[in-house]
């Protein structure tokens, strides 16, 4: 089964890993995402000091974690 692999993220949008997505058995072409999986690849590392990688408004920032954060 075809896959793709898309990047993670957790319920407050910070990336968390990679995931596979699978395509769809009925729709040839459509991956079915993960909950919290984008297809948009995060900034390259290295990452300033001090920043992770964040899905917001559905595109990527670089920002501080707060406490509880990642």
């Amino acid at each position: 089964m075809p896959s793709i692999t898309v990047y993670q993220c957790n319920d407050d949008g910070w990336l968390i890993g990679t995931s596979p997505a699978f395509e769809s058995p009925l729709e040839p072409g459509v991956y079915q995402l993960p909950r919290g999986g984008v297809e948009d690849a995060p900034p390259a590392e290295p990452w300033p000091a001090g920043t992770h990688p964040r899905w917001v408004g559905g595109r990527w920032i670089l920002q501080a974690p707060q406490q509880g954060g990642v």
